[in-house]
């Protein structure tokens, strides 16, 4: 998803605010209310594979923000060896320095990136040669939490009419209408992150 040039650092600290809110809060709506829908014997296992993905996934999603994507070695090339550069296409005018093949200039970190995919704004770093893998696993790890989190959630409130359920205060108006809102928000992140991993296997 990209927001344009002209975005600010601080937009990025909102986007990443978001998404660690998003899945605390869907992770305390899965745990304390969606995983009665599966059976006493199977609620265990089922949590257990949700914290993994929601765990796995935030793993990744600090070390894909934290970690650098990779960047050419500075050097300090002569005016001779800059013309061979410029020709084969391999120098940065604005970083002033070697730019390999495949390698690209962030406009919003100031430097070239190795193998650059593209910049995220949602974990405020570039998509390079070093994270692309943590970038990918927290994609699809967060994916899975969040679309068994969707469909429990539709099962929960639109097919599940056990005594035990039925009456509790959040299945009705207000607190209905919120959980709904959350889910169609839950439901539309996770399937984006899924289409992102399923867009690169090609």
């Amino acid at each position: 998803m990209d927001f344009g040039p002209n975005y600010t650092k601080t937009t990025e600290r909102m986007l990443v605010t978001f998404i660690v809110s998003l899945v605390v809060c869907a992770t305390y709506m899965q745990l304390r209310h969606l995983s009665k829908v599966f059976a006493p014997e199977n609620r265990l296992y089922m949590n257990r594979l949700y914290l993994f993905c929601v765990a796995y996934g935030m793993l990744c999603y600090l070390l894909a923000m934290l970690k650098s994507p990779g960047r050419p070695k500075q050097s300090n090339p002569t005016l001779a060896n800059i013309d061979k550069m410029k020709k084969e296409n391999n120098y940065c005018e604005k970083c002033r320095n070697y730019k390999p093949d495949r390698a690209h200039h962030c406009q919003h970190c100031g430097k070239c990136t190795l193998r650059m995919d593209h910049h995220c704004p949602w974990i405020m770093n570039c998509v390079g040669i070093n994270n692309i893998k943590q970038f990918y696993l927290l994609s699809l790890f967060l994916a899975f939490a969040g679309i068994q989190t969707v469909l429990t959630g539709v099962y929960f409130f639109f097919f599940d009419h056990t005594p035990e359920l039925v009456d509790h205060s959040y299945k009705k108006f207000p607190m209905l209408i919120f959980y709904l809102m959350f889910l169609i928000v839950s439901g539309m992140m996770s399937f984006t992150l899924l289409a992102i991993v399923i867009s690169h296997m090609n």
